[in-house]
């Protein structure tokens, strides 16, 4: 059996550089100014984020979300598991949820049986659920046959997704696009 041994390599930088991350844990300072981070990059007050009119599709993914809220519609989330996937799929069933939906359910495909995102195979499983609304997160952006297939169904489609489409091929014909 092998032991792999790595050393580790601390990074010179002008030591006046963890001045600029005084407010943030020793072991964070020395690693951003080891890194040269720039300080703006971490400010996490609301006033440093994109105006939300920016985003694609926002007015008519709402009105969408608006309208299954107040009208009860089934909503599923399809999310992913990994932990941007994990992380969006809890914060947009918890908002639903505080936003006064009870019909908010999530799916979760396992890459290894389902494959990613929403395809038409885990639509087969996400019919299950008897969704009028289908939300995705982290995911959705180049799946146009899972979005077809839910179109067929007479299921809306809001996709939320930060990946970007592929160069050549056109964008899935969601309802909404964020």
């Amino acid at each position: 059996m092998s032991v792999i041994r790595k050393k580790l390599i601390r990074r010179t930088y002008p030591l006046e550089r963890e001045a600029e991350f005084a407010a943030y844990h020793p072991v964070l300072r020395r690693v951003y100014a080891a890194r040269a981070v720039d300080p703006k990059t971490l400010d996490r007050t609301l006033d440093t984020l994109l105006p939300y009119h920016l985003l694609s599709d926002i007015d008519r993914a709402v009105e969408l979300l608006t309208a299954a809220i107040i009208q009860q519609k089934n909503i599923l989330i399809i999310g992913d598991f990994d932990t941007d996937g994990a992380t969006s799929t809890a914060l947009a069933v918890r908002a639903l949820r505080l936003f006064g939906t009870t019909n908010v359910q999530y799916l979760v495909p396992n890459r290894f049986n389902d494959g990613y995102g929403l395809t038409p195979a885990l639509l087969l499983r996400a019919k299950l659920f008897n969704p009028q609304l289908i939300v995705t997160v982290d995911n959705g952006i180049a799946h146009h046959a899972g979005v077809l297939a839910a179109i067929a169904l007479g299921i809306e489609v809001v996709i939320t997704d930060h990946h970007l489409p592929a160069p050549r091929l056109p964008l899935p014909e969601a309802d909404a696009i964020v």
